[in-house]
């Protein structure tokens, strides 16, 4: 058996919750030790704010229409372009 530790950053603490979550258990935490100084409190759920994350379109706003490529060109080599070749210093033809 060993040991693991995670760092969690304050903007990830909600994804470390949804770990949690899919465990089906909380992970024990220990404090951050003194010496590297102030860290956040534990609260992921608590309110983010003028940082929420959208992850799907804002309200009030369209979709953005699907992006459409466009056919490539065939190809083919016409009658005024020779195939290209790679060049190869050492060999001689």
């Amino acid at each position: 058996d060993g040991t693991a530790i995670t760092l969690v950053a304050d903007k990830d603490q909600r994804k470390f919750a949804a770990i949690e979550r899919l465990l089906g258990r909380e992970v024990p935490k220990m404090p951050v030790p003194e010496k590297f100084g102030p860290a956040p409190a534990y609260a992921p759920h608590a309110s983010r704010s003028g940082s929420a994350r959208h992850n799907g379109p804002q309200e009030g706003r369209k979709p953005a229409p699907p992006k459409h490529r466009s056919p490539q060109k065939s190809r083919g080599t016409s009658s005024s372009q020779s195939p290209a070749r790679p060049s190869n210093p050492s060999s001689k033809a």
